[in-house]
């Protein structure tokens, strides 16, 4: 989910980020993340060049998209939303965070014995403890009657609840469905899935199916 969603909540970090990654991920959310020849680590910097861009203005493919709206709190114990408009990918830049960055056995670590040849590294990388878990809940509300979900992590993993799934409309009937009828609304409706658990992992959302079944609560209306 993207455009005019707003997202209300914290999810806290065990123990909290040390001054030097609540820096660069501050950076991190400042920078449009086009295709850089440098990798996907790279932020807004003095001695950045426009010749690292080589994507022609798509996004760096490691990444969910071109910005991330997760930002460290001052201290450094949680990551709230930065209020920016238009946040596309929310769990997915979520979980992209804690599995790179902050996890015990986060992908920088393993790439700090075996760098990835011309990727940039920030300086600030060796600062970076990778020991944090993380656990929370994110409430987001979009345009529509039923755009309501909740974002939890528990122990580091990220977990979407949606209240409504609709099904593709083009798969029901190919009108515009303002053209629809009855039996075609009814048809959308009974395929719609309600309070449906998703689990985001390698840059994936999976459907572990009905939220309860999963063990976690129904979205509820405020």
């Amino acid at each position: 989910m993207g455009h005019d969603t707003g997202f209300g909540g914290c999810i806290e970090i065990v123990p909290p980020l040390n001054p030097h990654e609540v820096e660069y991920l501050d950076r991190f959310a400042e920078t449009r993340h086009d295709h850089r020849s440098t990798g996907p680590y790279s932020v807004y910097r003095g001695d950045a060049s426009a010749d690292e861009i080589v994507g022609g203005g798509r996004a760096q493919p490691e990444l969910p998209g071109h910005w991330c709206r997760w930002v460290p709190t001052a201290a450094g114990g949680g990551l709230i939303w930065d209020q920016e408009e238009n946040f596309h990918d929310a769990e997915k830049w979520l979980a992209y965070l804690i599995d790179t960055f902050l996890k015990p056995g986060a992908t920088i670590r393993a790439e700090s014995a075996n760098p990835v040849e011309g990727r940039f590294y920030p300086a600030a990388f060796e600062h970076f403890t990778c020991d944090h878990v993380l656990n929370g809940v994110i409430e987001a509300v979009g345009e529509g009657e039923d755009d309501l979900w909740r974002i939890e992590v528990r122990d580091s993993v990220v977990f979407v609840i949606r209240m409504a799934v609709p099904p593709d409309p083009a798969g029901i009937d190919p009108r515009a469905p303002n053209e629809w009828t009855t039996v075609e609304r009814a048809e959308f409706e009974d395929r719609t899935r309600r309070d449906h658990v998703f689990v985001v992992a390698n840059g994936e959302t999976n459907d572990l199916g009905p939220a309860e079944r999963s063990g976690f609560a129904p979205v509820e209306r405020s």
